[in-house]
């Protein structure tokens, strides 16, 4: 009896299995994820600051300044994927600070709307720079053809992500 043989596709060699690949993926963004979690990161990133920020109102600064137009508490809280109450409490803290302002909305002036103080735009544009500062410690040596590749690449996955959360 003759035993047929089936040829299949030979991988290269030291090609990983996909599944594998994504794996690596995965922990990668895990691990990117662990990291701005970190004392260590969220010490750097916020030294020399002379207000008490935390990341939480740091997040709310760049919510309130990406947004198209002046962002409600609900929008904000949508944006950063936090529920409203807890988004009304750090707008309540921002506000107190002095960061953030709140404003009747012209439309509806049962609605307001929320704006970056000059504090709030100052506070941002110092923890922006020393964030753009560490990014470029960590690619230090990489080829703009890198970053370009880096940013590309990031930019598609998580638009990606967006995709899937609307299906």
């Amino acid at each position: 009896m003759c035993a047929t043989h089936i040829h299949m596709p030979s991988r290269p060699p030291h090609t990983p299995e996909p599944r594998a690949l994504l794996d690596r993926m995965d922990e990668a963004l895990l691990g990117i994820r662990r990291v701005f979690m970190r004392p260590g990161y969220r010490q750097r990133l916020l030294e020399g600051s002379s207000r008490n920020l935390t990341l939480a109102t740091l997040r709310l600064l760049r919510a309130i300044e990406r947004s198209d137009s002046a962002p409600s508490v609900g929008e904000v809280a949508e944006a950063l994927t936090i529920d409203p109450s807890t988004a009304s409490r750090l707008v309540d803290a921002a506000t107190e600070s002095g960061l953030v302002e709140r404003q009747a909305c012209a439309d509806d002036r049962r609605s307001r709307r929320l704006y970056l103080t000059k504090e709030g735009t100052s506070a941002l544009a110092e923890v922006t720079a020393r964030r753009r500062q560490l990014l470029s410690q960590v690619t230090d040596g990489w080829s703009e053809e890198e970053l370009e590749q880096l940013a590309g690449m990031l930019t598609r996955l998580r638009a990606a992500f967006d995709e899937l959360e609307e299906r």
